[in-house]
């Protein structure tokens, strides 16, 4: 990493990877083509660029779109890294402000955490459903109905 690179971005806090993060967020962790970790949005993915920062990938169909989303990150600290017409990267250290930024114009959604009346809802639901066969025994004449001939 370049000394003009930390002195724009700043020491930040502490390193953090992207199974850290996010951890941290509540977010799902997929692998690309390529086998990096990354997680994926609606209009791009967050990835691990380096040991003290992330970078987010921006793709949108439309230029105005794209070049007002990457504004607003730059104007809030972000590093533009590459810019294409309707997509680009940009680098930013994952502090609270700025993750909750980036999260939001990527269109990444926060996992669910279901409370306890919802658990219990599920279970009924899934103990009374007869596609699950694993906790009903069923025969399969009796999910089928009449021999088929």
């Amino acid at each position: 990493m370049s000394e003009m690179h930390i002195a724009l971005l700043g020491p930040g806090p502490e390193a953090m990877t992207i199974k850290e993060f996010a951890e941290l967020y509540r977010l799902k962790v997929k692998r690309d083509e390529c086998g990096d970790p990354i997680i994926p949005g609606r209009f791009g993915h967050v990835y691990e660029h380096s040991d003290t920062d992330l970078g987010v990938y921006l793709c949108f169909g439309s230029v105005r779109k794209y070049n007002f989303a990457a504004k607003r990150l730059r104007a809030h600290g972000c590093i533009q890294r590459q810019d294409a017409e309707t997509e680009g990267t940009l680098l930013f250290v994952p502090t609270t402000g700025m993750s909750r930024l980036v999260l939001r114009i990527a269109g990444i959604k926060r996992r669910r955490i279901m409370s306890e009346a919802q658990k219990r809802s599920l279970d009924k639901a899934r103990q009374a459903s007869p596609l699950i066969l694993g906790r009903r025994s069923r025969a399969p004449e009796a999910v089928h109905g009449d021999k088929r001939g």
